[in-house]
């Protein structure tokens, strides 16, 4: 036991340097944090996290200075970094990049965000070593952990838990963005659309007047949708749905986007892949969500059709669309 949260966090930023793993639950789920200079943790917890093998982990630096210290970092992205969405970055290694090969293996690139909740602070505060990795608790294709007991017991390989008792009402991974130049401009490429953007919507050219559709999507990479009038109202990334935890948390962020809305949906749409979790259960997303009216789309339709909303092209104008997916 500690006398103070200062002393328990103290002795647990040192146990990360020393090589520790610890689960730090934050404010929309629970992060793995360890050294990013140690290649026997980061080959310990890619062993643990199974189909890591490879997969970059996210890291969590201090500030700029210490970003700057192994990766490039132009205008827009040290705007994006320092905004108050707090993304993960995709940012080029630098000459002088030291951090361990484990972090990104084989990759030019490193996803860095800077911290964003006060438990955050304090832990990279009490460190000696300005950046630490930052990956999500849960294993692939399972929704991230937020409840204390649930945390303890699934994650028998971390050393400590830095956990806290307040409830987390709505998960929410965090969002991964490229910045793309080409010239003198910048766009955004999100890998992932999340905590810091939702439940902001898009803006269609397309108005629906004051039906409400619900667009489920496929499988993989899942984040349903309600399309309110001209809003296109997305919930936070879901993941792939495969398993009953994360299509229940698929349920949850429904509700609770139309709880937040105020809203009945009227019509249903999904992929008509014959074997798609969200395709096999549309009888019973129709039955709790009282929803009248569904249509099943093709797949690779659904993608031209995702572009040529983006381009604000008429759903009566004729186009040709290439998908090369899968």
């Amino acid at each position: 036991s500690f006398p103070n949260n200062k002393e328990m966090v103290q002795f647990v930023s040192k146990e990360i340097e020393k090589g520790k793993l610890v689960a730090i639950k934050g404010i929309g789920g629970t992060h793995i944090a360890c050294s990013t200079m140690k290649n026997d943790v980061l080959l310990k917890l890619r062993e643990a996290k199974g189909k890591r093998k490879f997969k970059p982990f996210a890291i969590m630096a201090k500030d700029i200075p210490s970003i700057e210290e192994f990766a490039e970092l132009n205008s827009e992205e040290k705007k994006l970094i320092t905004s108050f969405r707090k993304p993960i970055v995709l940012l080029k290694k630098n000459s002088d990049y030291y951090l361990s090969e484990w972090v990104s293996p084989d990759l030019h690139n490193v996803g860095v965000m800077l911290p964003y909740a006060g438990i955050h602070y304090m832990v990279l505060r009490e460190m000696g070593e300005p950046t630490i990795v930052m990956t999500s608790a849960n294993p692939s294709n399972y929704p991230m952990f937020i409840d204390n007991d649930e945390i303890m017991e699934k994650l028998p390989y971390v050393d400590y838990f830095l956990l806290h008792d307040r409830k987390i009402y709505q998960r929410n991974d965090d969002t991964v963005i490229r910045i793309n130049k080409l010239g003198k401009n910048f766009s955004y490429k999100f890998i992932r659309r999340s905590r810091g953007w939702v439940p902001e919507p898009l803006i269609s050219h397309i108005d629906i007047k004051n039906n409400i559709i619900l667009g489920i999507g496929a499988e993989m990479h899942l984040i349903p949708s309600l399309m309110k009038g001209t809003r296109i109202i997305p919930t936070q990334h879901i993941g792939t749905v495969t398993l009953l935890e994360t299509y229940e948390y698929m349920i949850e962020a429904i509700e609770h986007l139309l709880n937040l809305y105020n809203s009945k949906i009227d019509t249903v749409a999904y992929d008509m892949h014959p074997q798609y979790m969200t395709s096999t259960s549309i009888d019973e997303i129709l039955n709790l969500f009282d929803i009248e009216k569904h249509t099943a789309y093709q797949h690779h339709e659904a993608h031209i059709a995702s572009v040529a909303l983006e381009q604000k092209i008429h759903p009566e104008e004729e186009v040709i669309g290439i998908a090369l997916d899968g």
